[in-house]
């Protein structure tokens, strides 16, 4: 925190975005970080990523309190399959409502989407596309391919010897969130 403060006083740094891809786990850190942003009087905006896994209307209100301004969720998919398949750890519902309460504290979301997940199909796609409508985020990031390094531990007929490791879009031309 004191090289926070320094960089406010010293350099007029006003905003901070933290690169982590799971500031609020543990949330007990987090919230400290934030105790300490406020306790200290720093008028600064921050963004980070954050993971939906537990979502707490405590943590995400003293978010807004310490001068968040947005998040970027890194849910990978909107479908439970493919959750599943990528082992999040959390759930469409955790997603949904780490959405609600983010959007309730009027913190700016961005959703990060991986296309080409193990398993992925054009419904699961259908099912994560619903998801950005349903939840709306403030803005979409979307990629194409999975990288399976040659040790990875996961399974399935995707991932046999010869085979590719970068999977591809089900459905080519597939146009999300809008049609043209």
């Amino acid at each position: 925190m004191d090289e926070i403060e320094r960089h406010v006083k010293d350099d007029r740094i006003d905003h901070f975005f933290f690169v982590d891809s799971v500031f609020n786990v543990p949330e007990r850190h987090a919230a400290a970080i934030l105790e300490e942003i406020i306790r200290r009087g720093l008028r600064i905006g921050w963004t980070a990523y954050v993971t939906p896994r537990s979502p707490n209307v405590e943590l995400i209100g003293l978010m807004a309190r310490s001068g968040c301004s947005g998040i970027e969720l890194g849910i990978d998919g909107g479908a439970e399959a493919t959750l599943a398949s990528l082992r999040k750890g959390f759930s469409v519902d955790d997603i949904r409502t780490f959405a609600r309460l983010a959007k309730a504290a009027r913190l700016r979301t961005c959703c990060s989407l991986i296309f080409g997940a193990p398993d992925e199909s054009a419904a699961t796609l259908d099912q994560s596309f619903a998801l950005m409508d349903e939840i709306a985020p403030d803005a979409v990031i979307a990629m194409v391919g999975v990288r399976i390094y040659p040790r990875a531990v996961c399974g399935g007929p995707h991932f046999a010897p010869g085979r590719s490791r970068l999977m591809p879009i089900p459905r080519p031309g597939l146009l999300p969130f809008g049609k043209a």
